[in-house]
């Protein structure tokens, strides 16, 4: 289960999303992020619990798109790094 919130800012968006990112809610975080009506500046993991290969690679896109990845958790803070490049090995 996904919750996936839109916080609308004059300028841009901000999606919060709560619950797992795997299976159908990767498309739905998708299709979420792509039909904004506005940019979508920051997507907020901090309360992500788990993800699967498919929701990093959409963490991936969403970076390489410009959007800001926000986490706190030890696991999703790594997911992060991996995703924006920034991981070091």
């Amino acid at each position: 289960m996904l919750r996936i919130t839109v916080e609308d800012f004059p300028q841009c968006a901000t999606l919060k999303l709560e619950g797992q990112l795997k299976g159908p809610w990767v498309d739905e975080t998708e299709k979420t992020w792509r039909n904004s009506k506005r940019r979508v500046a920051v997507l907020d993991l901090r309360d992500v619990t788990s993800i699967d290969a498919r929701g990093k690679r959409l963490l991936a896109d969403m970076h390489q798109g410009g959007v800001e990845l926000v986490a706190d958790a030890p696991m999703m803070k790594y997911v992060v790094e991996e995703a924006t490049g920034k991981h070091s090995q």
